[in-house]
């Protein structure tokens, strides 16, 4: 990652051998977070979240302490708390996450796949893509509390019906399947 101005030659922050993408300033201007991989051959789910100050030095991990990929982060107003998308197991769901505690709390249900946030300023308000297995892609709108609670984004109001023809089609149903990998962590798929 690079700074730059309209008045000065761009200056290297970072030192990471990975990729290092998607920077975004707090907001309050002191630090730049970014997505990166801290070695020199990339691996699919392994970007981190990293935090630099605004004038470089050493990196410090803020990743979600959880089995995440943390897409870019969206900051609250007072930079305390940030939201964010994931995948994670055959689902995709926004997040939120204190960046104190580093604990996310998914907002969205545990079928399905929801995404492509689009936050008021505020971040009273989200817009965001949903689909399930037997529901098609719609726009919906959810209402946020400040400090928002685990499921949260559950009374949803869609504001698109592109898709309300397919409501009458027959779909086949879908299950998920888990196992055992030979680390011993669950699999879905």
């Amino acid at each position: 990652i690079k700074a730059t101005d309209t008045t000065a030659a761009p200056r290297r922050l970072t030192t990471n051998p990975g990729q290092d993408a998607s920077p975004v300033y707090s907001p309050d201007g002191a630090f730049i977070y970014y997505q990166g991989f801290q070695g020199d051959v990339y691996r699919i789910g392994y970007d981190r979240v990293f935090r630099i100050g605004k004038d470089g030095g050493d990196p410090v991990d803020v990743t979600p302490a959880a089995d995440l990929e943390p897409s870019t982060y969206v900051f609250t107003p007072d930079g305390k708390a940030v939201f964010f998308e994931a995948t994670t197991r055959t689902t995709r769901a926004i997040y939120y996450m204190p960046l104190e505690t580093r604990q996310p709390v998914r907002l969205t249900g545990e079928r399905g796949v929801s995404g492509q946030a689009a936050f008021s300023r505020d971040r009273r308000r989200v817009a965001f893509v949903e689909e399930t297995p037997s529901s098609p892609q719609e726009i919906q709108v959810a209402g946020l509390a400040e400090r928002p609670p685990a499921g949260v984004i559950k009374n949803v109001t869609a504001l698109t019906r592109h898709n309300a023809d397919a409501g009458a089609w027959a779909v086949g149903l879908t299950d998920v399947v888990r196992w055992k990998s030979v680390d011993g962590r669950e699999i879905e798929g």
